[in-house]
């Protein structure tokens, strides 16, 4: 297959490549692995949505499943406009979940087109193996360790599972909100939350993801937008046709911040709710 058609064929697979498909783009680019990295950070930026910042960022994550199989993940930034900041979804936010919703239960290594903010290193500071995970930007290898000395965690918060801390679930295609839902992570406020929005005929899911320092929890919201912009080409938001947002009953809602964020991109989707007790019985549908 030629460079151009297993790019497509990235995109159709939301942004996730086998690792049979990475040997055979470095073949057809008879390029080193590194160099192979760099190009395909160069050309998913150009996936990036950033029509506030015009800053365009590529993230590229290297996991392992629970079969121990290994895959790639990228991730771009995503911003929204006429919203406020604190909902664009930085890349390395949108590669790690990517990563998760695609099964994997380990991450190995992140490459970046540019230097992780303090935001984005704290968001990664929630992972299985956080300190030990390899990060390169351009020709510069480290790891979170040294990006984040003294860092605060899960652990500071008396969580022993960290995210991926306990993952052992395979991806399926056919997989339910409800699904999602469960596989959330939210051991600080016990709301697991996730949502589903139709876009052109096709599903989208995101996962709730919460970070110990609370401010770089990543909403179910920003997920799956997030997820739409890595499988189509030239994203027109105003397409969605409906939302559905599945949350448990805690201390924090996901309701008031989806519904603000479809008003302004897609006015005229139809907007779902379903609120589970605590409990998980089904509360409100």
């Amino acid at each position: 297959m030629q460079v151009t058609g297993l790019l497509a064929e990235l995109k159709r697979q939301g942004g996730i490549a086998s690792e049979q498909q990475f040997k055979e783009l470095q073949q057809e680019l008879g390029s080193s692995f590194k160099d192979t990295i760099d190009w395909l950070l160069a050309q998913t930026q150009t996936w990036a949505v950033a029509p506030i910042s015009s800053f365009h960022v590529a993230a590229l994550v290297k996991a392992k499943n629970s079969q121990s199989g290994v895959f790639y993940a990228v991730g771009v930034n995503v911003e929204l406009a006429g919203l406020g900041l604190e909902v664009s979804t930085h890349a390395e936010q949108c590669a790690l979940h990517n990563a998760w919703l695609h099964g994997a239960t380990e991450i190995e290594h992140i490459y970046i087109s540019a230097a992780p903010c303090g935001h984005c290193r704290q968001f990664i500071n929630e992972f299985k193996g956080a300190k030990n995970i390899a990060i390169t930007i351009g020709d510069k290898s480290t790891t979170l360790n040294e990006l984040l000395p003294q860092a605060f965690g899960p652990v500071d918060l008396g969580v022993e599972q960290p995210l991926l801390g306990n993952a052992a679930s395979h991806h399926d295609e056919s997989r339910s909100l409800h699904h999602h839902f469960a596989q959330s992570y939210a051991p600080y406020s016990g709301g697991k939350a996730a949502v589903a929005i139709e876009y052109e005929g096709a599903t989208y899911f995101g996962r709730y993801m919460e970070n110990a320092a609370f401010n770089p929890s990543f909403s179910p919201m920003q997920a799956a937008l997030s997820q739409i912009v890595l499988a189509n080409q030239e994203v027109d938001f105003s397409a969605i046709t409906a939302v559905t947002l599945l949350e448990q009953q805690a201390g924090k809602s996901h309701l008031g911040a989806s519904k603000t964020v479809l008003a302004q991109l897609a006015p005229h989707a139809q907007f779902n709710y379903e609120l589970l007790s605590s409990s998980c019985a089904p509360a409100i549908t």
